[in-house]
């Protein structure tokens, strides 16, 4: 039973390209990222010796920042282009992340999350927008093959 439940989950992501699955796995690195989160406030708290005040609104510059991060990467997809703002996104947050471990004040550190999560989380609007994009490719290949998907996937 238990064989036959894994097996009918694993068929469920039969079908899908190459492109979806190398998005999976990019989405599910960078947002891998976030697991960080309880640690950060643990770090500033206890090696760092903010108060609990201060802590909280580095985590509110972080928030604010994914807020305008998301709505900022839809606006620039609309006008350049997903693929241009993803590799923006993934490369420039990922350097920005080397930079910010030696930032110990609290106005540098509001300022350094509301940054990176603004850069880091134009990921994930466009992210949302590529997995349409592909889905929208498959959809309109499969009319054009007469729902065959020759050489593209195992429809």
């Amino acid at each position: 039973m238990l064989k036959t439940a894994f097996n009918h989950y694993i068929n469920n992501f039969r079908g899908f390209t190459r492109e979806i699955w190398i998005l999976a796995i990019i989405t599910f690195i960078n947002r891998a990222g976030t697991m960080v989160l309880p640690f950060l406030s643990k770090y500033l708290k206890e090696d760092l010796h903010f108060t609990y005040n201060q802590v909280g609104w580095i985590m509110v510059s972080f928030g604010f920042g994914s807020m305008l991060g998301s709505w900022l990467g839809g606006k620039l997809s609309d006008k350049i282009g997903f693929y241009k703002i993803m590799i923006f996104s993934l490369f420039t947050s990922g350097v920005s992340l080397f930079f910010v471990q030696y930032i110990t004040s609290f106005w540098g550190l509001c300022i350094a999350m509301f940054c990176l999560m603004t850069i880091a989380d134009m990921f994930l609007s466009v992210m949302k927008q590529s997995y349409y994009f592909f889905y929208l490719y498959l959809l309109n290949l499969k009319h054009i093959t007469n729902g065959k998907c020759r050489n593209i996937c195992t429809c």
